[in-house]
C-alpha cells in the first residue's frame, strides 16, 4: 500500500511539470540527387499509419519535373507488385500534377489504389506534417497538417508482408525519385491512428504501443539512425545529414508560460468522476486541450479563448491512463499523463 501510494505522488509531482517543446529539433537533410535512409526489409510489413514532417528545399507545384518519394518500398524489378508510399507527383502525372499521394499497388501489372492530396503548391522552406492511413473500414485516407483530404481508396488492408526494402527519401530499391529537402520524426504504426482532423504532434513525436518504428533523427551519426520506438529497426543512413531546423515555433502561449512562471496544475490524479486542468493565471491565447488513449485514440476535446480552468467529466471513459496535450495553433505547449481509476 505505501509503496504504491509513493508511486502516485511521483507520478502526480512529473505531471504537474509543464513540459514545453523548444523550436529546434534534429532533422535529416536529403539532396535530391542520392541522399536516403534504408530502414531495411521487414519495418514496411503489416501498416496502416506512416506519418512525418516534410520540408521541401525548392517550391514543388505541377511543372515539377520528376517525382519526388518521401518514402517508398519498392518490389524491385521486373515486377513492382505490393509497393506503398507517399510520392510528390510530377507534370507528366497529369491531371494529378504537383499533388502528393499515397499509394499501395500490387499484382501482375500493378493494380493501383491511391489517394492526393488537395494542394498542388508546396512552399519550399515551409515544413508540412502528413499521414497516411490504410484504415481497416473506411479505405485510404490521406492527412496534410492534420486536415483530411477530399479523396479516399478502396483498398482496407494493412500493407503486405514481404521481405523488400523501405526507404526514406527515395523510391524503395529502384533508388530513383530521390526527395530534396529535410523530413523529421518519420512514425510507422500497425493501427490507423487517424480518422478525423487532428493536431500534428510536435517533434518530437513519441512511440505508441501501436508503433512499429519511430525515427526522430536526434543521434549525430552519419551511418546510423536509431529505432526509438525500441523495435530494433535501425536504419541505414547514405548521404543525408543531421541539420538542426525549426518545426514547431515557440507560441504566446509558451511565452507566458514561461516568463509569468505560471504553473498548471492538473487534479485530482488519478481521477474518478472529472478532472481538472488549472491555471494560475488566465492564458489569453486560444489553447486547446485533448485526451487520447493508449492507442493513441483522441476521447476528449476542449478548446479554450482565455483559460483559468478547464473540467474534464470523465463519463463512460474506461479506467486507464491517458495522454494529454495543450495546444495552441501552431503545436504543443505542454503534455503528459493522467490516470483514470
Amino acid at each position: 500500500m505505501h509503496r504504491q501510494f509513493f508511486l502516485l505522488i511521483l507520478l502526480s509531482t512529473f505531471i504537474y511539470l509543464p513540459q514545453t517543446i523548444t523550436a529546434q529539433s534534429s532533422v535529416m537533410s536529403f539532396d535530391g540527387v542520392d541522399d536516403y535512409i534504408n530502414l531495411g526489409p521487414n519495418v514496411g510489413n503489416g501498416l496502416r499509419t506512416i506519418e512525418m514532417w516534410f520540408q521541401p528545399e525548392f517550391d514543388i507545384t505541377p511543372t515539377l519535373s520528376e517525382p519526388q518519394a518521401l518514402i517508398f518500398r519498392s518490389n524491385e524489378a521486373p515486377v513492382n507488385e505490393y509497393d506503398f508510399g507517399l510520392v510528390f507527383n510530377p507534370a507528366a502525372w497529369a491531371p494529378h500534377a504537383g499533388k502528393l499521394h499515397l499509394l499501395f499497388s500490387f499484382g501482375v501489372g500493378n493494380t493501383n489504389h491511391i489517394v492526393y492530396s488537395d494542394s498542388t503548391h508546396w512552399n519550399a522552406g515551409q515544413w508540412y506534417h502528413v499521414a497516411g492511413v490504410y484504415h481497416p473500414n473506411m479505405g485510404m485516407l490521406l492527412f496534410i497538417d492534420g486536415k483530411r483530404q477530399s479523396g479516399n481508396a478502396a483498398f482496407y488492408d494493412s500493407t503486405y508482408t514481404l521481405s523488400k526494402t523501405t526507404t526514406i527519401g527515395t523510391h524503395g530499391a529502384d533508388l530513383i525519385r530521390f526527395f530534396a529537402g529535410k523530413i523529421e520524426d518519420v512514425r510507422l504504426s500497425t493501427e490507423a491512428l487517424y480518422t478525423v482532423d487532428f493536431m500534428p504532434p510536435c517533434p518530437d513525436i513519441k512511440a505508441l504501443p501501436s508503433t512499429k518504428a519511430l525515427y526522430n533523427f536526434n543521434g549525430s551519426s552519419s551511418q546510423v539512425v536509431a529505432d526509438s520506438s525500441g523495435n530494433g529497426f535501425d536504419a541505414s543512413v547514405i548521404g543525408a545529414v543531421h541539420v538542426q531546423d525549426s518545426i514547431c515555433p515557440n507560441t504566446t502561449a509558451i511565452d507566458q508560460l514561461l516568463a509569468t512562471g505560471q504553473h498548471l496544475t492538473i487534479y485530482p490524479n488519478p481521477f474518478d468522476h472529472f478532472v481538472t486542468f488549472d491555471f494560475s493565471n488566465s492564458i489569453t491565447a486560444p489553447l486547446t486541450i485533448q485526451l487520447w488513449n493508449s492507442i493513441g485514440q483522441l476521447v476528449k476535446t476542449e478548446t479554450c479563448r482565455s483559460c483559468d480552468q478547464v473540467t474534464f467529466e470523465r463519463r463512460s471513459l474506461p479506467a486507464g491512463m491517458y495522454v494529454y496535450s495543450i495546444s495552441s495553433k501552431n503545436g504543443i505547449v505542454t503534455s503528459g499523463k493522467i490516470i483514470a481509476e
